[in-house]
């Protein structure tokens, strides 16, 4: 069976015209999430263009036996819980798919 080494992270990019392009802003895992996000930042700040780009992630793996972590349980940052495939070492709290920029 196949597991997928990487997740997708759906990137909000802003144009602020300092001369550097488009810079990140805000990333979700998810496409209806990004659009919304998307939707305010167009409402509060028209006058910055935006896109969309998609970027996959690399997933964490376990500290036990070196292995993929499965995929987010949960979203909620206070109870967020994933899993190893292998050894089922569960993981609490600190969320490893944040903080990841390309």
């Amino acid at each position: 069976m196949y597991i997928r080494k990487t997740v997708d992270e759906w990137q909000l990019l802003i144009d602020y015209g300092h001369g550097h392009g488009f810079e990140y802003e805000t990333a979700e895992y998810t496409l209806r999430d990004i659009k919304q996000r998307q939707k305010e930042y167009r409402e509060n700040c028209p006058e910055y263009p935006t896109k969309i780009k998609c970027a996959r992630i690399p997933k964490p793996k376990c500290s036990n036996c070196n292995t993929l972590l499965s995929d987010r349980e949960s979203t909620d940052s206070e109870n967020f819980v994933i899993s190893c495939a292998n050894c089922h070492e569960l993981i609490h709290g600190i969320n490893p798919y944040e903080g990841n920029e390309s």
